[in-house]
């Protein structure tokens, strides 16, 4: 008699229930992966999220930067959120201050000019600067302040305005009050009692031949008075008239900063 032995192995029965729990699982895990609400749904929602913080951070940043761009410029406007911050024109450089006929001022002539210059002051009166010379610091900009002008050695000079040398009401300098005054060139005294101005001779009479021995002449060479001394004389006065002529004026030593033997004048002042 034959004994027959067990054998263990799956049913068709295990089977079948095996294979509607997998078909179960797989629909479980396909709803969650493929569905409106699964995995890679989600994944593409976070990705939009994240995209979408990134690119308000970036308009937060330009409206920051324009902000600090505009503020760094004076002005208190932000450029276009996300764009690029509008450059404001540059402030132009001011212009040299010039006088009413467009010349320089004085105190615009802050270094030393190489050649004659021609400038003004504010009311329009000419005034012709020296090669070598520029407007001192503490100088007027009119002639009644005072136009003071100075070398490279600080030897500084007064600008005498005249407004004519014929007496004859011409050429009057302007006044800051508006009003004109004539300055004639010519030797003056003064009133002792009124304190008045008296001229005692015109520069146009030395030009006179039939006069000039009547007034003041000018000598070529200095004269020695009653001791050792040499009394004043008027020495190059013809050229002096004609420089006064073609100037409109001349300078008066104010002071001289320098004394040594090879300096520009060679003389104390």
């Amino acid at each position: 008699m034959k004994t027959i032995k067990n054998q263990s192995g799956i049913t068709l029965v295990a089977l079948v229930v095996t294979i509607i729990v997998l078909m179960i699982l797989a629909s479980i895990s396909i709803g969650a992966i493929f569905s409106e609400k699964g995995i890679i749904q989600q994944a593409k929602d976070t990705k939009k999220q994240h995209e979408d913080v990134v690119k308000k951070e970036e308009e937060n940043l330009n409206d920051l930067l324009g902000e600090y761009r505009n503020s760094m410029n004076g002005s208190g406007e932000s450029g276009p959120s996300g764009g690029d911050v509008t450059t404001p024109t540059p402030t132009p450089t001011p212009e040299e201050p010039k006088g009413p006929n467009g010349k320089p001022l004085p105190g615009a002539i802050t270094e030393i000019v190489n050649d004659t210059t021609l400038i003004e002051d504010k009311n329009g009166n000419p005034i012709v600067l020296p090669g070598g010379f520029k407007g001192a610091v503490d100088s007027g900009n009119t002639v009644e302040e005072g136009i003071v002008v100075e070398d490279i050695e600080g030897n500084q000079f007064v600008w005498i305005p005249v407004s004519n040398i014929n007496h004859d009401g011409s050429n009057k300098i302007k006044k800051n009050d508006g009003t004109e005054v004539e300055i004639t060139l010519g030797r003056y005294t003064f009133d002792t009692t009124t304190g008045a101005a008296i001229v005692s001779q015109y520069a146009e009479n030395y030009e006179t031949p039939e006069i000039i021995n009547t007034y003041y002449r000018e000598l070529t060479t200095s004269r020695i008075g009653s001791s050792t001394t040499y009394n004043t004389t008027a020495k190059n006065l013809q050229e002096f008239i004609e420089s006064v002529r073609d100037n409109h004026g001349f300078f008066l030593g104010r002071y001289e900063a320098s004394f040594a033997s090879g300096t520009k004048y060679g003389v104390r002042r």
